[in-house]
């Protein structure tokens, strides 16, 4: 799958695993991810049901401390007291919904922004702004069914094994079902409403949205820094680890064992074999001390300085000390300071700006179903 079909899947798959897998584990975002529009996940955007399953079923809104038990935060200054929302707090074209969906759906979102350090409160107009996202769900649900898509019994099972793929056991799902009170049954009916949106986002928004060579142009002349690649130097290392609290006697050995390694690549023994062989490092052992390309700030201070000093393939540093042990490293390649060419990332940037315009579209899409629709609040005032 490309990356623009990736980040099409909406956020129905996208926050569904992440979510649910954070609920125990937590969710890592992958390399190579930042450059795609978050918005994706923004309010009216080809959110569902399933992109939010407290909202309906409860996953998205557990939320782990230090104890990993689920719970939501604090309701904050300001909040709503939830006794004075009605049973039905909307109603979309005859469709409810209920007061339970809409509180789990504000502790999910309260939950995620606090996972990216953003503190909220259950205000009242926070309520608004998710029963907003929740009124945009049901409307793009029944557009879709309306244009014939819907979401089928093998499909639902390929999201939902997705979803598991990311927790490490069966049971660890459910815990987390448990935990917000919630049947699999129900949260397999969340996933096929997320699935339904997805299929009427990608199979009939995205296809009509077009962007030109001049658009793609101007985006990359007015935002060359974002395609700025950094200075780097591509490296090897060999690593003997000394543990945390190790006795003087203890690190004393290893920086000893250090030192003689790196004799024996000074005196012309084969670099990869010696780090294959001796590493503590267990991501770059098997290649030979690999660690491709480092850019300055991304490793330790005395690890960097030693890294940059190093002048010419092949050149070896001395004993370099770190809080993980003692490094000897050898310099492969030095990567300038450069700007991406445009014909390099113009593939890229036509399918965020796509993405973008798609999301515009999306949102003036849910507008004018509202409008035209039967939608009822019932919101305190």
């Amino acid at each position: 799958m490309n990356r623009r079909s990736k980040n099409l899947r909406c956020a129905a798959s996208l926050a569904v695993l992440c979510l649910l897998a954070a609920a125990a584990v937590g969710c890592k975002k992958k390399d190579g991810e930042a450059d795609a529009p978050s918005s994706t996940a923004s309010p009216t955007s080809v959110s569902s049901d399933a992109s939010r399953p407290a909202a309906v079923a409860g996953p998205d809104g557990a939320n782990t401390g230090a104890s990993g038990a689920a719970g939501v935060l604090p309701a904050g200054e300001g909040a709503l007291d939830t006794a004075t929302l009605p049973a039905i707090v909307a109603d979309v074209n005859g469709t409810k919904i209920t007061k339970e969906e809409l509180v789990r759906g504000a502790q999910a979102a309260q939950s995620k922004m606090a996972r990216v350090g953003q503190r909220v409160a259950l205000t009242p107009d926070f309520y608004k702004q998710v029963l907003d996202e929740l009124i945009a769900d049901r409307l793009l649900q029944q557009e879709a069914k309306a244009a014939g898509f819907s979401a089928s019994g093998p499909e639902i099972e390929a999201r939902l094994a997705m979803i598991k793929a990311q927790l490490p056991s069966e049971d660890a799902y459910k815990q987390v079902l448990q935990a917000n009170g919630v049947s699999d049954q129900r949260f397999k009916e969340s996933l096929g409403k997320g699935i339904l949106v997805e299929k009427y986002v990608r199979e009939k928004l995205v296809p009509s949205v077009k962007i030109s060579d001049d658009e793609v142009r101007k985006y990359y002349d007015g935002n060359r820094p974002q395609f700025a690649v950094p200075e780097a130097v591509h490296v090897r290392h060999i690593l003997i680890k000394v543990e945390p609290g190790a006795a003087q006697a203890d690190r004393q050995k290893a920086k000893a064992k250090a030192e003689e390694l790196l004799k024996k690549a000074q005196g012309g023994e084969d670099f990869g074999q010696l780090a294959s062989q001796n590493s503590d490092d267990p991501g770059s052992k098997g290649r030979g001390g690999d660690l491709g390309f480092v850019e300055r700030g991304k490793t330790p201070p005395a690890f960097e300085k030693a890294v940059f000093a190093l002048a010419k393939p092949g050149d070896l540093s001395g004993v370099v000390e770190t809080q993980v042990g003692y490094h000897i490293v050898q310099l492969g390649e030095r990567r300038q300071p450069s700007v991406l060419e445009f014909e390099q990332v113009r593939e890229r940037i036509g399918h965020v700006l796509q993405e973008r315009r798609a999301l515009e579209t999306l949102r003036g899409r849910v507008q004018s179903l509202r409008s035209s629709g039967k939608v009822q609040t019932f919101l305190p005032s």
